[in-house]
């Protein structure tokens, strides 16, 4: 499972990407919505923006790290909702007072 400081770490690449839905157009991610303007992801220029400032930066760690923790992610899913159901099946063989169920209740 993923640490707190793995989540931390992909929270922050998240919340440094420029916000907002974004697409794929060919080789291109843009940015959905009124704008649908190009997502800086590397030096460069696009319609006269350089594309080496700190938004770009982000944008690229952001995409680069999707590789990785997008499977992580939905590992950390998996081994939650394993424990939740794990959990869910201890619940229902306690009474609300934490004692032991018996196995045949009296009807």
């Amino acid at each position: 499972m993923l640490t707190d400081d793995d989540l931390a770490a992909i929270r922050e690449r998240e919340q440094a990407a420029t916000p907002g839905k974004w697409r794929a157009d060919g080789g291109t991610v843009r940015a959905c919505g009124g704008y649908n303007h190009p997502i800086p992801l590397e030096g460069g220029y696009i319609d006269g923006t350089m594309l080496d400032d700190p938004q770009a930066v982000a944008n690229a760690a952001f995409i680069a790290g999707c590789k990785t923790d997008i499977p992580a992610l939905l590992a950390h899913i998996d081994a939650l909702t394993a424990r939740v159901a794990e959990l869910e099946v201890r619940a229902v063989q306690y009474d609300l007072n934490g004692h032991p169920m018996p196995e045949n209740p009296p009807r």
